[in-house]
């Protein structure tokens, strides 16, 4: 059956939440701002996909500051791509490129994550940056 369309608008004298979410299996967005002196200050908003996983980031900060995070996920649900962007006044001041690679045991389950980033040098490969381990015990 899942969750009927929902709109919800939330305000005080500091903050201003909106968003709009659709039936469940759909993508959706969700975002909020912050007022000071009637002034925004800084606004957020999520996107998601229809498992309801956050597929964006978007922050809006003074002065013409962005944030944006992107990921993408494998068929298991799990991170496979990270992209994160800052920018100021529309000029790209830094930018962060992930992959996440996975082993599993017999249960696809997976026992251990390598995040890999990308230097922001020209012409860089992607190198390990963490390697994660979990050992699972099954009943």
């Amino acid at each position: 059956m899942g969750l009927p369309p929902q709109h919800f608008s939330i305000s005080s004298n500091a903050v201003h939440m909106s968003g709009k979410r659709e039936a469940a299996g759909k993508a959706f967005e969700s975002s909020y701002s912050v007022k000071a002196l009637n002034r925004v200050f800084s606004s957020t908003r999520y996107t998601y996909d229809a498992q309801g996983r956050v597929t964006e980031n978007t922050q809006q900060l003074p002065s013409a500051h962005a944030h944006v995070e992107t990921v993408r996920y494998n068929e298991h649900g799990d991170k496979a791509e990270e992209y994160t962007i800052h920018s100021v006044a529309r000029r790209v001041d830094e930018h962060y490129e992930a992959r996440h690679e996975y082993r599993c045991d017999n249960r696809d389950n997976w026992t251990e994550q390598v995040r890999k980033r990308l230097d922001p040098a020209p012409d860089a490969e992607f190198a390990v940056a963490a390697t994660y381990r979990r050992h699972l015990v099954y009943y």
